[in-house]
């Protein structure tokens, strides 16, 4: 297991309100890709 795991996280919506998306990738501390995911979340506000 690593010592560290780092989260990257965004999201957004094109228009206001629009359809929007959100995901992330969490790495360990040397940049290697443990998960990822992106999610569809419909009609959303930025």
């Amino acid at each position: 297991m690593p010592d560290e795991i780092i989260a990257h996280i965004d999201g957004g919506s094109r228009g206001n309100p629009g359809p929007a998306a959100a995901g992330f990738v969490l790495t360990d501390s040397a940049g290697t890709q443990l998960q990822a995911k992106a999610f569809f979340l419909g009609q959303a506000t930025n």
